[in-house]
């Protein structure tokens, strides 16, 4: 099933969205609705194409014992989702010893039928999002 099915399964199901910190970054990336955010948007690192942070998902890969071989390959998804937790964590503390800057996990944008198919301003600009019922909450306790 793609994203383009599952607005079709739920029609008439109420879905409930929630997010802390990098969980409301991509809620809102997802929802395109500056309202559905409990922190991080405004911080958030700024949104580069595909190629950006390349390095970094290249060194996370050939980090993961066993698959160092796979980092110039195009299977990367396929051939990682056997590995086990623990090369999988491995392979982060060796890419976060090779970060070029702080927060190298974000969205980027991908083109059509992506994540993101372009800048979040552009698609708001566009009003290329879809309206949604929300509500706010404050963490008071967090941490």
């Amino acid at each position: 099933m793609g994203a383009r099915e599952l607005p079709a399964l739920l029609v008439g199901i109420k879905v409930t969205r929630f997010g802390e910190s990098t969980g409301a970054v991509t809620t809102a990336v997802q929802l395109l609705n500056p309202s559905i955010s409990n922190s991080g948007s405004a911080a958030s690192p700024l949104t580069y194409g595909p190629l950006h942070r390349q390095v970094d998902w290249d060194n996370f890969v050939a980090g993961v014992p066993g698959y160092e071989k796979l980092s110039s390959t195009d299977n990367k998804f396929e051939c990682l989702r056997s590995a086990d937790t623990t090369a999988i964590f491995n392979g982060l503390v060796i890419a976060q010893n090779e970060f070029t800057e702080q927060f190298p996990w974000c969205p980027i944008i991908d083109g059509m039928g992506g994540f993101m198919p372009e800048l979040p301003s552009l698609l708001f600009a566009k009003r290329s999002l879809r309206r949604y019922h929300s509500s706010l909450a404050r963490i008071c306790m967090k941490g």
